[in-house]
């Protein structure tokens, strides 16, 4: 009762001063009424922003020379975000002051007058003091068109609004409430800055503010640093997306859940790789070409699986990788010399899990052509081996040019649940472009390849066949299982990982619209009654699949051989530390060393 008491007292304090102001005004000067386009007249203010300040009629044109009563509207909406800041408690009375300013009309000389009020200097003062902040914190400077100077001053008796310019005045005036949204905690300026008495100059900075930093209407999701043009969520553009996962999946367990299946399945991806590795530099005559191109998988799916269990691990200690200062999610911003250190992590790993990505695809393709050599051009495997610095070049060299190119195109982003930098979390072009795009056209090319090889094979094995060589048979039954097995285990993944990129572009709106619902109804668009959150169950799903095709190496590292190989190192092993304990037996004389005696 007592704020509300308070509220009527300020509105009738508002009141005096408007009718001081008037007949102060209206003594000092006249303005008659004229026939003209130009001529100022009153409208209904319609704008919520403005309907709460102590005024309900406002003039057109304003003081920036604005007709228009829809481009005054969208002008002062872009302001949305340094009310939400709760900035100053005076903040609409001077904003509306300049694009409503209030307007009476009055025949005291016997024709209709229409008096117009310009804001005074000391309430933008008063204004500029506590929002200056603010306005640097969603990455603008103080607009050319509100700089103070340019206001009459009250205190060199011209006449302005509110008339009244005392502090305890301006203190005393209450930030209205905008219907359908939440009044922020306002704050007071506890000085008002006089204006320097020898110069004219602004004070103030004259730079007006990036229309992309105005656009996001929630200020807990505007981009940060000035970038908000490379950030979009739903159909606001300078928004991005919260670290908060429980209001973008349809879990609230999003930010364990999925670092644990990432965690789990990145240390089994991890150990079978290196056990591949292992094997190769136990007998590396297992792997000649054709098969080669299978270690540098296995080197791939190591780093590719160090990345993501690095990843998880951050996530689940609450040091996302993926999250700037915890608030939101990162957006590449290179070049940039304020970039944080979390941001340089977010980047790196970025990097290394889209070099190993697709150099394993890349590698796959590989892997292909020179089954291809083998089967089909009958050559043999030293032939194939000529052309390994081909192969290194292709294998290593084409992911290579893909990574300098996403660095250069910034589209380096992270994800909220996962705590994962990648690319194409927050842009989907980008993941259309550079993810989608690239996965299934080195599957598909690969395919091709390992088909015509196949078919090959089968012709080797009739031929075989005809020939009534049962043991050459069995062998080339064998080979045809590793093979089949092999390609069936890493283009599956790879193939329904396809399929999930695609419902992702397909859903992606909806679900940020979702999210931009949750967070402000009153900026959820009007023709979307949609309540669909991103599947918690898909993400996981996703990483799973992303690091399953590195079970395909289990085809080569669960045989006989390795095993045989395995016996024969550890055989060796105990061999040499026999013979090393027999050679000093052998040498010892029964004598203690001198520094013994």
């Amino acid at each position: 009762m007592s704020q509300f008491g308070s509220k009527v007292d300020t509105f009738a304090k508002m009141e005096t001063a408007v009718k001081i102001c008037f007949a102060i005004f209206a003594l000092l000067q006249c303005v008659c009424a004229q026939d003209g386009p130009d001529d100022p007249r009153c409208v209904p203010i319609t704008n919520s922003l403005c309907q709460g300040v102590g005024w309900t009629v406002g003039t057109v044109p304003n003081f920036l020379n604005q007709h228009d009563l829809r481009t005054i509207d969208d002008e002062v909406s872009q302001y949305l975000p340094l009310y939400d800041t709760g900035c100053s408690n005076a903040f609409l009375h001077f904003l509306c002051s300049i694009y409503y300013p209030p307007c009476f009309q009055n025949n005291v000389t016997g024709s209709l007058q229409t008096v117009v009020w310009q804001p005074c200097q000391e309430l933008c003062d008063y204004v500029y003091c506590s929002c200056l902040d603010s306005v640097l914190r969603l990455g603008g400077e103080w607009p050319d068109r509100l700089v103070c100077p340019r206001f009459p001053s009250h205190r060199k008796g011209e006449a302005c609004f509110p008339g009244n310019v005392e502090l305890s005045f301006l203190e005393d005036l209450v930030l209205p409430t905008i219907p359908e949204r939440e009044l922020p905690i306002s704050r007071k300026c506890t000085d008002i800055p006089g204006p320097s008495p020898n110069t004219s100059t602004p004070t103030t900075p004259t730079t007006t503010l990036p229309s992309s930093t105005l656009h996001c209407p929630i200020p807990t999701l505007a981009a940060p640093n000035g970038s908000g043009d490379r950030y979009s969520l739903g159909s606001q553009v300078g928004c991005s997306v919260p670290c908060d996962s429980s209001v973008y999946y349809d879990s609230d367990d999003a930010d364990t859940t999925i670092p644990v299946v990432i965690l789990i399945f990145s240390v089994l991806s991890l150990v079978l790789s290196v056990l591949m590795i292992s094997a190769f530099l136990i007998d590396r005559s297992r792997f000649y070409y054709p098969e080669r191109p299978v270690v540098y998988l296995g080197v791939n799916f190591i780093l590719l699986s160090a990345a993501l269990l690095l990843s998880s691990i951050a996530t689940l200690a609450n040091y996302p990788f993926a999250c700037e200062d915890e608030s939101l999610v990162i957006y590449q911003r290179l070049p940039a010399a304020n970039i944080s250190f979390r941001g340089v992590l977010c980047i790196l790993i970025a990097i290394l899990l889209y070099y190993t990505t697709m150099a394993t695809l890349v590698w796959w393709v590989v892997l292909t052509i020179t089954w291809l050599l083998a089967t089909t051009l009958k050559w043999a495997a030293e032939a194939i081996a000529k052309f390994w610095i081909v192969y290194h070049i292709v294998g290593w060299g084409l992911p290579l040019v893909q990574t300098i190119i996403v660095v250069g195109v910034q589209w380096i982003d992270g994800e909220a649940g996962s705590g994962v930098c990648y690319l194409g979390n927050l842009d989907m072009v980008a993941k259309g472009v550079f993810v989608f795009v690239p996965t299934l056209a080195y599957i598909l090319l690969g395919l091709v390849i390992f088909t015509i090889s196949c078919l090959s094979l089968f012709n080797i094995r009739a031929q075989i066949k005809r020939q009534h060589d049962s043991e050459k048979v069995t062998r080339l039954h064998k080979l045809l299982l590793h093979v089949l097995l092999f390609s069936l285990l890493f283009t599956l993944p790879n193939l329904i990982l396809c399929v999930i990129y695609i419902f992702e572009l397909a859903n992606e709106d909806q679900w940020e619209i979702n999210l931009l619902c949750q967070l402000s109804q009153s900026h959820c668009p009007v023709q979307s009654n949609s309540n669909t959150a991103a599947p918690v169950a898909m993400v996981a799903f996703k990483y799973i699949l992303w690091v399953f095709p590195c079970s395909s190496l289990l085809v080569w590292v669960l045989s006989r051989k390795t095993l045989q190989s395995c016996g024969h190192l550890m055989w060796s092993i105990s061999e040499q530390d026999q013979q090393g304990y027999r050679g000093s037996v052998h040498n010892y004389n029964g004598s203690l060393p001198r520094d013994i005696k």
